[in-house]
């Protein structure tokens, strides 16, 4: 399965600091040729048997710039044991047996990626159940230098939150290829804008930017898309 350019994700699940972290699965879906609207009816389904069924929060999303028409299902939990309780939980669920017999049946998108992992922030699950537009950034450390690239993320966060975004630096887990992913959420397009803008007249990030070493990481992918349900 080719690794496609997704929003996220995620955290190493092992490490015993993420214990209270955010923890996302992504599920990463293109509509087959016709049938794009039977596929987000059925996301919507799953979505509601999901949130029915235990602590999580689903997030149905579409990609923009830097995709290829896909849709993303992400799955949010505060914590790691919240996670593993839901996983648990569902597994044993007739409503969600019963759809997903109905629906691998005949499906109407293919599966195309997926990742799991979690934020290095103190974000919640709860943080991302309104709509929501993002811009996100893939990043991949140079060998020996992830200290340095995360306190350069940690320093761009500050400074680009102060401009009106809300932003997220996430691990990839599972499915992903250890790379981290810097995503800015906004309200809306109008906002993104907005900050944008704003942050290119800043100072203190033009100033941050002049220490910028290129042999620290490499940008891999960039992506924005939003939340439609």
């Amino acid at each position: 399965m080719n690794k496609i350019k997704i929003l996220l994700i995620g955290i190493i699940l092992s490490l015993s600091a993420s214990v209270k972290a955010e923890v996302l699965e992504i599920y990463t879906w293109k509509a087959n040729e016709g049938e794009l609207q039977k596929m987000i009816d059925a996301f919507m389904e799953a979505k509601a048997i999901h949130e029915s069924e235990g602590d999580v929060v689903v997030s149905i999303e579409q990609t923009d710039m830097g995709g290829t028409g896909e849709y993303q299902y992400t799955m949010r939990w505060d914590n790691l044991l919240q996670w593993g309780a839901y996983k648990d939980q569902i597994g044993n669920s007739q409503k969600w047996q019963k759809f997903w017999t109905k629906w691998s049946r005949n499906p109407a998108g293919k599966l195309v990626a997926t990742v799991s992992g979690g934020s290095l922030d103190n974000s919640k699950a709860e943080d991302y159940r309104d709509l929501y537009v993002w811009s996100a950034y893939e990043w991949k450390a140079n060998p020996g230098r992830v200290p340095e690239m995360l306190q350069r993320m940690a320093t761009s966060k500050s400074i680009i939150e102060k401009t009106g975004a809300r932003v997220t630096i996430y691990s990839e887990g599972g499915g992903g290829s250890g790379n981290y992913h810097f995503v800015m959420f906004y309200d809306s397009w109008t906002d993104m804008a907005e900050s944008f803008q704003n942050l290119a007249s800043n100072e203190e990030w033009q100033s941050f930017n002049t220490t910028n070493d290129p042999t620290i990481s490499t940008l891999i992918s960039t992506n924005t898309g939003q939340k439609i349900n």
